[in-house]
């Protein structure tokens, strides 16, 4: 499975920077290149808190046991650690469009109200922001930029 951007019409892929994959980013790319297993959510609390949304972890099919999370409001790819901070970075919850059930938007659990936006500037980083308005759960009011698409092979 990949995950394309509304926006750009691109998709989100890993960098490796080093052999040992602690170094990776993860950008905007022209091509489906990373493939991605939709896994439940690492962090088992937010299904405590709210057990009627769906929560969700990214884990890369191409970068042993490293999954998408969010650190310093930028979006990374980084090794599985069995920690609390780790899961609630790594864990989102998915808001679906009632327009359109393919359109997406991921809200994190830990920073609540900011979601995973390609960054505007460069349409190649992605980020997690706070949209300009209050984020009520209905994501067809949100920019484009906010909006992914799953791809399935």
């Amino acid at each position: 499975m990949n995950i394309r951007s509304l926006s750009s019409s691109r998709y989100v892929s890993a960098l490796i920077l080093d052999a040992s994959g602690f170094q990776s980013s993860v950008i905007m790319s022209e091509k489906e290149q990373d493939p991605m297993i939709i896994k439940t959510g690492l962090d088992e609390t937010s299904f405590e808190r709210d057990g009627s949304s769906t929560f969700i972890s990214f884990l890369f099919a191409t970068a042993v046991n490293s999954y998408l999370r969010h650190e310093n409001g930028r979006i990374r790819l980084s090794r599985y650690q069995n920690e609390y901070l780790f899961k609630g970075d790594a864990t989102f919850k998915l808001f679906s469009s009632s327009k359109n059930r393919e359109i997406v938007a991921f809200e994190s659990i830990n920073l609540p109200g900011h979601l995973i936006q390609v960054d505007p500037e460069t349409k190649t980083a992605i980020v997690l922001v706070q949209p300009n308005s209050h984020f009520t759960g209905d994501i067809d009011q949100l920019d484009k930029s906010f909006l992914f698409q799953f791809i399935f092979n």
